[in-house]
């Protein structure tokens, strides 16, 4: 018995040769010399990137500790001080919406 293509089924392996051609494409182009090494070159210039900031992150954490242990009465005063004006401001715009 003949297989018939109805019009659906031509759509389909329409779609399905349209991805397979952009898959053949990307693999295509992840083969061509040096675009590869590039790739992995911004990508490791990231992470040296992202270290760099994680490393700062940290020496600043260790700064503020090492302040707060040193003076916890001016590290209270201070947080106390941001909680209220946060407060204030939340309380304000609170009030101005109603």
């Amino acid at each position: 018995m003949p297989t018939t293509i109805t019009s659906d089924d031509g759509l389909q392996n329409n779609a399905a040769n349209a991805d397979t051609a952009a898959a053949l494409e990307r693999s295509a182009s992840l083969q061509e010399p040096g675009r590869a090494d590039e790739t992995i070159r911004r990508f490791s210039a990231r992470l040296k990137d992202i270290d760099a900031t994680v490393e700062q992150a940290r020496e600043l954490a260790a700064r503020a500790s090492d302040r707060v242990r040193e003076r916890p009465l001016s590290a209270i005063g201070v947080a106390a001080g941001v909680g209220a004006g946060i407060g204030l401001l939340v309380g304000l715009l609170a009030r101005t919406r109603h």
